[in-house]
């Protein structure tokens, strides 16, 4: 039987939050580029807080000071799953905590090992810049992360923002506070570059908190894609390289068939032609990908969002 927030809550018409069954995780994925092209206060304080957190982390990465090194770790090991948002695939209990301690340390690991952190250029771009600066970045090119670790990264970073949604929309729709429960959350704090555990009220189904998601902030996969920027940059800057022009300007271009048959590892591919671009060409390949996406991101429609949320 599907328990949906609307239902629960006696709640109709068009809603701003997604509308989620309470009872079941919903396959949709809260996304950093999703928040970054969204409107109104909530969605600016969250892209901050979202480029703070990765930077810290990116700051610890670089750092040869051992507490440094073990904090970085230690903030990618604390986003465990959070189970207030109803999101994503479900990884309950302890073994959602073991899942974010094992998935934390192969992330911080793969960041670690990365062979751009630590590069530079005499030209005005850092490769490190250009492939690893912003959360939203990081499934173009690290193995293993994907939608689902990213949904939980964003909400535990945004945490206290959502939270402050939900404030809201407990005040717009009162029969959500019905029920309501204060428990403690460690939330990002900007100022401390930590985590700082808050009480936070949120509404209460079945003993279990709440939080809602305001709709234009999820999507079905990551809105930055690896497969994307494999098919539109990284193999394309490949093709252009390999291009051959005769004595009429008439190219002879590879096939990207080919190109690909030669580059089957997309993420590989990915990371190393945007290191290539930043280090040899001053250009940043994802920041070029990310001004594609905002000039054409569109939020799923209430059609869509009921589409995956029926799944």
């Amino acid at each position: 039987m599907t328990r949906r927030v609307a239902q629960i809550y006696g709640l109709s018409g068009q809603l701003p939050f997604l509308n989620v069954d309470v009872d079941k995780d919903n396959r949709l994925f809260l996304d950093p580029s999703a928040i970054r092209n969204g409107k109104g206060k909530y969605a600016s304080r969250a892209d901050r807080k979202l480029r703070d957190f990765f930077g810290e982390v990116l700051t610890c990465a670089r750092s040869s000071d051992p507490k440094a090194l073990a904090k970085g770790e230690r903030l990618l090991q604390s986003m465990h799953e959070p189970n207030e948002n109803r999101l994503g695939y479900t990884k309950r209990g302890s073994k959602g905590h073991a899942f974010a301690d094992e998935m934390g340390s192969l992330l911080w690991t793969a960041i670690r090992e990365n062979r751009t952190l630590h590069s530079g250029t005499s030209a005005g771009l850092s490769i490190q810049f250009a492939v690893l600066s912003s959360l939203e970045r990081v499934p173009l090119f690290i193995d293993r992360v994907d939608r689902d670790m990213i949904s939980d990264l964003a909400t535990r970073v945004t945490f206290d923002v959502l939270a402050d949604f939900t404030a809201d929309m407990m005040t717009r729709y009162p029969s959500l506070a019905n029920g309501a429960t204060t428990e403690s959350h460690d939330v990002w704090n900007m100022k401390a570059s930590d985590l700082i555990a808050t009480d936070i009220t949120l509404p209460c189904v079945d003993g279990k908190q709440l939080l809602l998601i305001p709709k234009g902030w999820v999507y079905w996969r990551t809105v930055m894609f690896a497969d994307q920027f494999y098919n539109r940059y990284a193999t394309q800057v490949i093709q252009d390289e390999q291009t051959t022009y005769d004595s009429e300007g008439k190219p002879d271009k590879p096939s990207k068939k080919g190109i690909k048959d030669k580059n089957r590892d997309k993420k590989r591919t990915n990371a190393m032609q945007a290191s290539k671009y930043a280090e040899q060409h001053d250009r940043d390949l994802a920041a070029e990908y990310e001004a594609a996406i905002d000039a054409d991101f569109e939020p799923l429609t209430d059609e869509e969002i009921e589409r995956h949320l029926g799944k």
